[in-house]
């Protein structure tokens, strides 16, 4: 059997960390400019990528570079590198301090399914002895609870929050929708689109987390009326269906793969008009300090989110 060191590639983490930067914003030069390096040293570990792989990462065309199925496949692997790199990191560097204790959370059914379990695993890794307590609530509970005072430390879609009063709120971050489609789809070579032609199409709502209320009520806001409307409660379930060619859909940005889970394409247009964006945040009482591991939590999402942004998160 050959050793491992003559099985592995020699792919570095810098490359894969330059890759993931391409990926997210579809532009070299974009990326370039946003983790300080030159677009030529970008360029190059992309093809060195390719040349180890033996396979096509990116197509490259006029509008930027667009993953490619096998380049999707490499984008959750290398996230997943990176994020275990950065997890060792922490380990050694928070390595002097000791928290213990039990910590309460409340949180909303798409925060758990989405958003929470990578940067939850990753805290348990860091701060072992403490024990977190997740519990998870729709979103008009957690209001009336915080105004009751019996929340500590809530992480939900603060977009959709209809308290104003009495709350500390933080966003952690935003991410705007933009329209989903098929590759076949008359869509497919517009560089963006408008909500008015959306009129008469089969729409996807994803029914989580308020997100078909929302995208219902900024339809009729805009006087749009589809011709059938289908809610489903998953988003692999609204990515399958749009893929297929079932019908379109409005979603965020973070929650959007170029590809279903069956391998066909899904396209992303933005919209003319602006839509509401998706924001994910933490709220506590105002008459409330968060308490040590309340707040040692909400300083550690703060320090991943601006690490390693949202997409990562969810890679």
């Amino acid at each position: 059997m050959k050793p491992l060191t003559k099985m592995i590639p020699k792919i570095s983490l810098k490359q894969l960390y330059y890759f993931v930067a391409v990926a997210e914003v579809g532009k070299v030069n974009t990326a370039a400019n946003t983790i300080s390096i030159t677009p030529s040293s970008i360029t190059e570990a992309i093809k060195h990528l390719e040349r180890m792989l033996d396979t096509q990462l990116f197509e490259r065309a006029s509008d930027g570079m667009h993953l490619t199925f096998d380049g999707y496949r490499l984008l959750e692997q290398a996230r997943a590198i990176l994020r275990l790199t950065q997890e060792a990191t922490e380990l050694f560097r928070r390595r002097e301090e000791q928290f213990s204790g039990t910590l309460e959370l409340t949180i909303t059914p798409a925060v758990m399914g989405y958003f929470l379990p990578g940067p939850y695993a990753r805290f348990k890794q860091v701060f072992p002895n403490v024990r977190v307590i997740l519990q998870e609530c729709e979103r008009d509970e957690i209001e009336a609870r915080l105004q009751q005072g019996t929340i500590e430390l809530a992480i939900l879609l603060v977009s959709n929050l209809s308290l104003q009063r009495g709350v500390h709120v933080e966003t952690l971050f935003r991410s705007r929708r933009a329209l989903w489609c098929p590759a076949q789809h008359r869509f497919a070579t517009e560089e963006s689109v408008s909500v008015q032609a959306l009129a008469q199409e089969t729409f996807i709502l994803l029914a989580l987390d308020e997100a078909d209320i929302n995208i219902k009520a900024y339809l009729d806001k805009q006087a749009v009326g589809p011709a059938e409307l289908i809610r489903l409660q998953t988003t692999e379930a609204v990515r399958s269906l749009v893929a297929q060619g079932a019908g379109v859909t409005l979603l965020s940005d973070l929650l959007y793969r170029p590809w279903s889970l069956e391998g066909a394409r899904i396209l992303r247009k933005p919209l003319m008009e602006n839509c509401p964006s998706m924001n994910l945040g933490m709220v506590w009482p105002e008459t409330c300090e968060l308490g040590p591991l309340a707040a040692l939590f909400a300083n550690f999402l703060r320090r991943e989110f601006k690490s390693q942004g949202a997409a990562n998160l969810l890679g």
